[in-house]
């Protein structure tokens, strides 16, 4: 008996200390084939801002997830305006589809309180919005995925540092 609750207590210790490396049910339940690859952070200066956790799909290189799980209050403007900023860095130029996207981020993606959680699912052809075990909505645009999670994982990202964590690149 006493052996069944210390491993019990165990289990329960060790989820809780991994708890970042897993995703909120709703996201396992629509998409049961990823799992946690690897993770960094990003600060602004002395402040930690979110940390960000990358999953892969186990069959497949088209699919991934980003799950930022935020450390501070946010409002939606500045994580929309940020993000079309950061498309646009990447040489993006084409306005009418700019603005379609910030219009849609605009219906999709909430205020942030601290401790929430952010995850977005590239899949083959549409990225899908989900906070914690909510769909916010999804973006049905290829290109709107390759750039919006180019914004961490692309070659020209202004956080490189990121980048080479989440994708294990040693230098």
């Amino acid at each position: 008996m006493l052996k069944k609750f210390l491993s019990s207590i165990f289990i329960f210790f060790s989820l809780s200390l991994n708890a970042n490396e897993y995703l909120p049910q709703l996201v396992e339940k629509n998409h049961p084939d990823f799992q946690f690859y690897s993770q960094s952070e990003f600060k602004f200066l002395m402040w930690k801002i979110y940390n960000i956790y990358l999953f892969n799909n186990k069959y497949t290189e088209n699919e991934i997830a980003l799950k930022l799980k935020y450390n501070k209050n946010i409002n939606k403007e500045k994580i929309i305006e940020s993000s079309i900023k950061l498309i646009i860095r990447q040489n993006f130029t084409n306005q009418q589809k700019i603005n379609s996207w910030q219009n849609q981020l605009e219906k999709i993606i909430p205020n942030i309180k601290k401790n929430q959680i952010l995850i977005g699912v590239k899949s083959k052809d549409k990225t899908i919005f989900y906070n914690s075990n909510i769909k916010l909505g999804e973006i049905n645009d290829p290109e709107f995925s390759k750039y919006f999670f180019n914004i961490w994982l692309g070659e020209n990202t202004v956080e490189p540092n990121i980048r080479k964590d989440l994708l294990k690149i040693d230098e």
